[in-house]
């Protein structure tokens, strides 16, 4: 008896909360399942930025820029694609270079020396736009699939 109602006490705020998503739609209501696609679908958080920027400093590495310098560099080079890079900093265990490596989805550009980090910002750049291509049409054929589904399809879908 004791282990019937502490496992409805589990487990009952979890499936009222997948209901009220399921009826409402908001992805915030989730139980545990709060995805950044699913709040971006939702309108409840606008497009974060795709492409990262990572760069790696090796223990020896000679930087003769700040960490402020290096971002706002490539902050303006993919700036001029019209496009946004969110700028990450590594430390490497060891060696004295400075790389870049550009992260876009499950694709991985890199690692350049940053002596030619541009040569991978175009293909970051193209890399962005494939995926939000992709991402819109699949978005679209989820939409089409629901509107043209029943109410249990549409609940079973999730």
């Amino acid at each position: 008896m004791f282990i019937s109602i502490t496992a409805f006490l589990v487990i009952a705020p979890a499936f009222f909360m997948l209901a009220m998503y399921h009826t409402t739609k908001n992805p915030a209501l989730r139980p545990l399942g709060i995805t950044l696609e699913r709040m971006i679908e939702a309108g409840h958080m606008s497009d974060r930025t795709l492409i990262v920027t990572q760069i790696t400093f090796g223990p020896q590495a000679d930087a003769s820029l700040s960490l402020d310098d290096y971002r706002a560099a490539f902050t303006k080079s993919f700036g001029g694609f019209n496009t946004e890079t969110r700028v990450q900093f590594r430390t490497a265990k060891r060696g004295n270079d400075i790389t870049v490596r550009y992260e876009v989805g499950n694709s991985i550009i890199g690692p350049f020396p940053i002596e030619r980090a541009a040569e991978g910002i175009r293909p970051a750049v193209e890399a962005e736009r494939m995926v939000t291509k992709q991402r819109a049409l699949a978005l679209r054929k989820e939409q089409a699939k629901l509107q043209n589904g029943s109410f249990w399809v549409r609940i079973l879908s999730e």
